[in-house]
């Protein structure tokens, strides 16, 4: 609120029942480009959630009619909170050198637990850990992003094979990262094994089904931790 009021007296728009839409974008722009004490930029979930929180208190005195002097276009436009977003936030990524990642490929059998679980037999879960690991591998997503992907989140739009995720840290839903058709192989290959396997009602609509129900993982999938 600070910076929003010093960007609109800066600009000479101190009568508040003359801002309009324009005047809203200025202070949108003034609270995402702030900067640290020493001028480095914010991480970009930080400016997010400042202007997450600036809309939000627009919104509560436009709910409670506390900003009747100001007229209604200055306000948010849908969505427009979640606009920040980090360089390359969809991009491919890859955090291991290739020389660990070849080691891990060659010893990709022995990845995953000795004994099963629930109802989901030992055999299943290795192969679903190897699964994980190579979805990770190729698409640089982070770990919870992977353990909760859904059935069914491999599309091809024009012969390109998307992978549909949450981008829980940013709150952004049905974000689609393009991916080579290796790894949609290996998606779709995994979900035709999930999906002859027996678990829970409670789990059916994951890819990575917890075996674990009864313990924190209650929310039907596994977690990054697991």
């Amino acid at each position: 609120c600070r910076v929003a009021s010093q960007t609109l007296v800066a600009c000479g728009r101190s009568d508040p029942s003359g801002l309009g839409a324009g005047d809203f974008v200025l202070v949108e722009r003034a609270i995402v480009e702030q900067r640290r004490t020493d001028g480095s930029a914010h991480s970009a979930s930080y400016r997010t959630q400042l202007l997450r929180v600036f809309c939000e208190v627009i919104e509560h005195g436009r709910a409670n009619a506390l900003l009747t002097e100001v007229p209604d276009p200055f306000r948010p436009a849908p969505r427009r909170h979640r606009a920040v977003e980090d360089v390359n936030e969809e991009q491919l990524g890859k955090a291991l050198p290739d020389t660990v990642i070849r080691q891990l490929d060659q010893h990709l059998h022995l990845l995953g637990p000795t004994s099963g679980h629930g109802s989901i037999s030992a055999v299943d879960l290795r192969a679903m850990h190897q699964t994980i690991y190579q979805i990770l591998r190729d698409t640089g997503r982070r770990p919870g992003e992977i353990v909760s992907l859904r059935i069914g989140c491999v599309e091809v739009i024009d012969g390109q094979h998307n992978l549909i995720y949450d981008n829980h840290k940013a709150a952004r839903r049905r974000r689609r990262l393009p991916i080579t058709a290796a790894t949609a192989e290996i998606i779709t290959t995994w979900q035709h094994r999930r999906e002859q396997m027996p678990t829970a009602p409670t789990t059916q609509q994951w890819l990575f089904p917890s075996p674990l129900l009864r313990s924190h993982q209650a929310r039907g999938h596994l977690t990054a931790s697991c």
